[in-house]
Order: C-alpha cells, then structure tokens, then sequence
C-alpha cells in the first residue's frame, strides 16, 4: 500500500506468528519488521516489509461500490499462488457481530485468499478478501478497503506480532459459523490433511514434460510440514528421441513409434526419473545454478525438493546425485543438507552439516510415495 512497505492483510493471518517474510510475484522475498496498527474487530492488520520503494497498488472508494459491480479478486488459495477470480458484487452486507459492513461478491475465495486484494474494473482496490460460506455456492466476503484507511493514516511504531494463542473458531468461516474446517488442526496426520487439501484443489498438477512427483511425510504424525520432489536427467538417446517425436507431431508424414518406443525404454529403465531434453539442459545453470548442465550432460541427477508447511509452498532447495545413489547433496554457504532414500521402501533421512563445526543435525525422517495423476 505504500513505497515504504506498508502491507494490508487479515488479522487473523498474523496474529499466531512471531515472524514472517512476504514474497513478491516476482519471487523476492522481505522479511517483516513487525506490525504497524491492527484491529481485531474488523480482522485488519497493517505489517511493514523491510525496505524502500516497493510499488503500490491504488486505493478505491469502496463507499461508492454497487451491486452488480464487477470485480477481480487475487491471492493464494491452497497455496496456489498469483490465482485471479472475477465476479461481481452481489451485496452490502452490515453485520453487526463482525464490527461492520462486508461487501457479498461471487469471485471464489479460500482457504489462503486471506488478506488478498479485490479490484474493481479501475484497477483500483475496493476490498480485502476475508471469509467465505463454507456451505454456500458463491458466497464470499471482503472488508471494505475504506475501513483499513483508517489503520494506514497512522503513524504508529512497528511492534512485534501479537502470538496469540491459537482460536480454532478464527479461521476462514461465515460472520454467523465460522468455519473450523478451513485449516486442519494440530494433531495426528495434520500434514496429511494440509496435503490432500492441495491435492484435491489441484494443487499438484503435474507440469509438461514431468511425470513423476513424490510426497514425504514425517514419521511423527503432529508434524505439519511434509515436502514434494522431483528427480531430473539427461540422457542423449532420449533427447535425440524426443526431438524426433516432436517434429513427428508436426510433420504427421514421419513415423515417430522407434522414438516413441525408446524414450518409453529409456524410462522404465530408470523409474522416477523426467529426463530433460537438449533445449532444458541447456538452460539448467540458469535454473539449477552454474554447471547444472555439464554436471546433468556427464550423467548427474537433479533432485527439487519443495517443503510445504501448513499447506503453505516455502522456495525450493536443489539437490545433486548420482545415476545409482541414493544420498542427494545441496551445498550453500552455511550448512550442507543431504537428503537419503532407501530405494526399496521409499523412506527418507534428511540431514543438515553446519559448515564451520561440521556437526550433522537430523531434520526428519519419514516416507515417501508417489503423487498419482488425477488420472490414475
């Protein structure tokens, strides 16, 4: 909302954290200094990210909406981030219990819209997008953005975060019911349970080109944080086959079925592996890092390992092995991870090396087992 780094979000989207960084659409990431001003009766809360110049979005009046109003919602649903919904403006409602009015619009919110913004056909923000009916077919609620003008006029210290004991009657819900089902509690397979949530949202669709992707869970069951991967490598048969495939599907006169029947060998020889073409090789230092394509080219493996946690995607780390280990490796400047299966079970051992002691620490150990296709 402001060069300076001042952020809009829902109350109840901080008010159990200590800390918290923000992510830009870019990929950036800024820690936050702490909160500058929040109201917990109308679920509003300002935080400041570190830094200057960030850009800005522009602030309607949300006093002048109407029904039938078209607008565009944007947020992070089920952690799928940067996904926009359009609807319109199906009522004012004024609910006493909840502090004030809550614009009805029909754009789809869930469970991680929270705190995001609603624009209108201006590219102004008239809303922040905050509940949803559980029950309900298109039934969906923003505060009106002139209520956290208020909050950004002042000019209060940044504080540190609330850490409020955590409420299961404060997530995502109705002003009358909340819903207690929008997040899954502390408790037996609570990962599990963020997880399936992803999956059955989609949130696991499989990208061209990749057919095998993994999840890990802990062994304790009151983890709430599990972790997906994905092996890549190279091979020049199946990338020479698979350019051949390619302009057999442009060119319908080409019979493509020994390119088709090699990459199929070439992959039931190495189950769990996406073997990547010439063209990925080579911009694989620019997504890996420097000397990913030489290392891949002379029969490494890539390994992308995405934690989750409590449903929310947190970066990525990459990891190199062999054609026939099964210890993957990440260097950084800090510490070391690696990262072991056993081949036949699928269970895992993650470990952390500090770089200047070179003692190990044992992040978790678990197992691991293949995200079906929808498909399947």
């Amino acid at each position: 909302m402001s060069k300076d780094g001042r952020i809009v979000t829902n109350y109840h989207v901080i008010r159990d954290a200590s800390s918290a960084v923000v992510k830009l659409p870019d990929g950036a990431f800024y820690d936050v200094d702490g909160v500058v001003a929040f109201d917990k009766a109308r679920d509003l809360a300002v935080i400041k990210a570190h830094g200057q110049n960030f850009r800005t979005v522009t602030l309607g009046d949300s006093d002048r909406i109407q029904v039938g109003e078209e607008v565009v919602a944007i947020g992070s649903p089920l952690s799928l981030e940067s996904t926009v919904s359009n609807g319109i403006v199906s009522g004012i409602r004024d609910i006493k219990e909840e502090g004030g009015k809550f614009l009805q619009v029909t754009a789809p919110i869930s469970p991680g819209s929270s705190g995001g913004p609603l624009f209108n056909m201006a590219g102004e923000v008239v809303g922040i997008t905050t509940l949803y009916l559980k029950d309900g077919e298109n039934l969906n609620f923003a505060i009106p953005i002139n209520d956290a003008k208020v909050l950004l006029s002042a000019n209060s210290k940044v504080k540190g975060f609330p850490v409020e004991t955590p409420d299961p009657l404060a997530s995502l819900g109705t002003p009358a019911t909340p819903n207690t089902e929008a997040s899954p509690s502390v408790g037996p397979n609570a990962a599990r349970a963020y997880y399936k949530k992803l999956y059955d949202a989609g949130g696991f669709s499989l990208a061209t080109g990749v057919s095998s992707v993994f999840v890990c869970f802990n062994d304790d069951p009151s983890v709430q944080w599990f972790f997906t991967f994905s092996i890549y490598g190279y091979d020049e048969r199946y990338a020479k086959a698979a350019k051949a495939h390619r302009e057999a599907l442009l060119d319908k006169t080409k019979d493509d079925s020994e390119a088709w029947h090699t990459m199929r060998s070439i992959e039931a020889s190495q189950p769990g592996v996406d073997f990547i073409d010439d063209d990925l090789v080579a911009s694989a230092d620019v997504v890996f890092g420097e000397g990913t394509g030489t290392y891949l080219r002379g029969g490494g493996r890539m390994l992308t390992e995405t934690p989750y946690y409590k449903g929310v995607k947190e970066g990525e780390t990459y990891f190199r092995g062999t054609q026939t280990g099964d210890l993957w490796t990440s260097d950084h400047k800090i510490v070391k991870d690696s990262l072991s299966f056993e081949p036949t079970t699928l269970r895992y051992l993650m470990r952390v090396t500090d770089a200047d002691t070179t003692l190990v620490h044992e992040v978790g150990s678990g197992a691991c087992e293949k995200i079906p296709h929808k498909s399947d």
